[in-house]
């Protein structure tokens, strides 16, 4: 097994080519992110499946340091989440490997012929909406090249030998608790975490942890909701925050700054 720091809230992009900065910290996931690394240990294909904003990619990020040391030819990360149109997912993948131009032979035999004595491992970072394009491509590399593939999406995509790996939402503290600002909950931390970016002397306490524990438990540990949640401390203390909760579409929608556009609100997420 894998053995991790307990500190899990380092920021860290890795060095891999086409890896996204991340400014915000890693909260939790510890055995997650064990569960992950050793499974792509033992396989060529592991698939991250479950809803959007679950932390999916980010769980994929944090993972990055241990495959930068098993496998020597290095990590491409591919953020496919901006593809809209069919066929774009070869050329991105030979764009950003870069593959050499050879009007004799097809981008696909190219690209299998700069792959085929590496053990590079590409990161297939949002793949839904591009199965039909994922899939095949996938397919081939295992079959003709040395590389291995760590995937994120909604759905798994169902290519032989795949690994699929449920992100579970993050952990939630016990029902009935006498102060749940003392558990191990990495939903609260997260969003104790949040809350600090912009409300440096914000802290759980005897005086909301019950709030803080109940919006985290409505919002079912998903981290993007939690953070979406934690964002409306500007306005709005835990509780009050807690009682909109019937409404969270309306309470929680809308830009949120740092977030990615393609999660401005939590319809995608719940």
């Amino acid at each position: 097994m894998v053995e991790h720091n307990p500190a899990d809230t380092s920021t860290h992009r890795g060095s891999g080519t086409g890896v996204p900065m991340v400014l915000t910290s890693f909260v939790g996931r510890r055995q997650e992110i064990a569960d992950v690394v050793n499974m792509l240990a033992q396989h060529r294909l592991v698939t991250l499946t479950g809803p959007a904003g679950t932390g999916k990619t980010r769980l994929a990020l944090r993972v990055l340091p241990f495959l930068e040391e098993t496998h020597a030819d290095g990590v491409v990360w591919i953020d496919l989440a901006r593809l809209t149109s069919p066929g774009k997912v070869l050329t991105s993948v030979c764009r950003i490997l870069n593959v050499p131009e050879d009007s004799a032979r097809s981008t696909l035999e190219r690209l299998i012929d700069s792959l085929q004595h590496q053990g590079v491992m590409i990161v297939l970072d949002n793949c839904e909406h591009v199965l039909d394009d994922v899939v095949p491509l996938a397919t081939q590399l295992l079959h003709q090249t040395g590389v291995s593939i760590l995937a994120t999406s909604r759905e798994a995509l169902g290519v032989s030998g795949e690994f699929r790996y449920p992100v579970p939402p993050m952990s939630l503290p016990a029902n009935g608790e006498e102060f749940p600002g003392s558990s191990d909950s990495d939903a609260m931390k997260l969003f104790a975490e949040r809350a600090r970016a912009i409300l440096p002397s914000f802290s759980i306490d005897e005086t909301n942890a019950v709030h803080v524990a109940e919006i985290c438990r409505r919002l079912d540990g998903l981290p993007l909701a939690i953070e979406l949640a934690s964002s409306r401390l500007t306005v709005l203390s835990p509780q009050q925050i807690a009682e909109r909760l019937d409404d969270r579409f309306r309470l929680l929608g809308g830009s949120q700054g740092s977030t990615w556009s393609r999660h401005d609100t939590l319809h995608a997420a719940i």
